[in-house]
């Protein structure tokens, strides 16, 4: 473990699977932290370049229908459809971000984030 382990970290970074258990054992064995750091990032570096990448190549083609559907200057419909749903679902986001006393809300789930100012 302690010859290789730099594997095991690279390979549990660029998985999507919890490399906890890979992690863990390697803090057990006394791995150095600066390869299992340089083995960590490069592992994640590569796995969101992985995902970024995808996103660029599958995503682009689906935004670029949705703006084309709906920037389509000839047809102000479309624009008039997008505008009438979407106005009553901000109007009521920023209605429950500002009326609702999330305190209390919150409080009542959890009550160990209530905050007692009574003495101060």
């Amino acid at each position: 473990m302690g010859k290789y382990g730099w594997i095991g970290a690279l390979a549990a970074a660029v998985t999507p699977f919890s490399g906890n258990i890979i992690y863990i054992t390697l803090g057990l064995t006394k791995y150095n932290p600066w390869k299992f750091a340089v083995a960590v990032f490069a592992g994640e570096f590569l796995y969101n370049e992985f995902i970024v990448w995808i996103g660029v190549l599958l995503g682009r083609p689906f935004v670029q229908r949705i703006i084309s559907e709906f920037t389509n200057t000839d047809n102000p419909a479309a624009i008039i459809m997008a505008i009438t749903p979407s106005t009553p679902g901000i109007l009521i986001t920023l209605y429950l971000l500002v009326k609702i006393n999330w305190n209390k809300i919150i409080g009542k789930r959890f009550p160990w984030t209530n905050t007692d100012n009574s003495n101060e």
